[in-house]
């Protein structure tokens, strides 16, 4: 198959919750989504720390070997402010300060996305979780119960099409030990 005919996969890096955390996140998106809003699933929430988009399976490659190199710690974002965009009609929780190793993780990547050939987006890194899309009618920003979020590891992960909506692949997974650390594997 030539270069021009690979699949491409649409990657991220991104931290995803234990189950209970989740529900937490899924129950505050039920709870405050205005009419016609659609949840997103306790299953498919997710804190983006790097969209790459549309990327070849050689960078792809070049991505789970940069990641094996990542030093990290365990990081504890607390969730607790809500609201939405207007624009992307997506409503969200987003934490009040966020952690200076969360950022840390977030500018390894991005070095690493370059050295990869990849051109990460620019701005500053701001830290929401979608609880659902297609919001119409602004959600006003606002406080709700802090929700902590304890992140052990990080996951490279590949959005897939599916009826009504996507289904997130893991491709691959890294602990955040305090050190250098090795992959937990893909698809675990």
């Amino acid at each position: 198959m030539s270069a021009e005919h690979q699949p491409v996969s649409r990657l991220f890096f991104a931290l995803t919750p234990d189950p209970a955390t989740a529900q937490k996140l899924h129950a505050l998106a039920v709870s405050s989504a205005p009419r016609g809003a659609r949840v997103v699933p306790p299953e498919n929430i997710h804190l983006t720390l790097l969209f790459l988009g549309n990327t070849e399976p050689e960078r792809e490659r070049c991505l789970l070997e940069m990641a094996e190199g990542i030093e990290g710690a365990p990081v504890s974002p607390l969730f607790e402010h809500i609201g939405s965009w207007r624009r992307s009609q997506v409503m969200w929780s987003a934490p009040d300060i966020t952690p200076a190793l969360l950022l840390e993780l977030v500018g390894e990547l991005k070095k690493g996305a370059i050295v990869c050939g990849l051109s990460p987006e620019q701005r500053p890194y701001r830290p929401h979780i979608t609880l659902a899309r297609r919001v119409r009618r602004r959600v006003q920003i606002g406080s709700h119960p802090p929700i902590e979020w304890r992140a052990k590891d990080f996951q490279l992960l590949a959005s897939i099409p599916v009826d009504g909506g996507v289904r997130y692949e893991i491709r691959g997974r890294w602990l955040l030990a305090g050190g250098k650390h090795g992959t937990l594997g893909a698809g675990c």
